[in-house]
């Protein structure tokens, strides 16, 4: 079992940045749905294509409701990372649980990431690459992130020099 209480958690306004992306999405499969389903319409399309495109958009925005209700609940308690000097644990998910180590001697390249929504609330992502691939550390204060890569990219040029 892991000892969490040394695992840092996300910041409240996390939550608000999972919400909002969530209603834009939803926003957006239900324009894409309506727009589908006008088009479907205009053209003699035959009765069993309806119901699976009912089934299909149903599932969808199913789907897209269900992740706004947990993400933001079950999502943000679960989404924890922790930093020391030999590696870097992420935990993430809410259906199934993610746990990434990345050792410090592995990593290759550090990057900050914000979108719109993160902007916003001045929240980053911390990508971190290694040979193997690339984990991210999500909903982390800018302020903090900065420092956290700095940190990062100091290690990764100890270990090159």
């Amino acid at each position: 079992m892991i000892n969490r209480s040394d695992y840092n958690s996300l910041p409240a306004k996390a939550r608000y940045s999972m919400i909002i992306g969530n209603l834009l999405s939803l926003a957006i499969a239900l324009a894409i749905l309506i727009s589908v389903w006008k088009i479907l319409h205009i053209f003699p399309i035959p009765k069993p294509v309806f119901f699976w495109y009912k089934c299909i958009g149903g599932l969808v925005i199913a789907y897209i409701i269900l992740l706004l209700v947990l993400e933001p609940s079950l999502g943000y308690k679960r989404h924890q990372y922790r930093i020391n000097d030999e590696s870097i644990d992420i935990i993430k998910g809410i259906f199934f649980i993610e746990h990434t180590v990345i050792p410090i001697r592995r990593m290759q390249q550090v990057d900050i990431s914000m979108g719109p929504i993160n902007k916003f609330f001045k929240l980053a992502n911390i990508s971190i690459t290694t040979g193997g691939g690339v984990a991210s550390i999500d909903f982390i204060p800018l302020d903090q992130a900065e420092m956290l890569v700095d940190n990062l990219k100091n290690k990764i040029n100890e270990r090159v020099v």
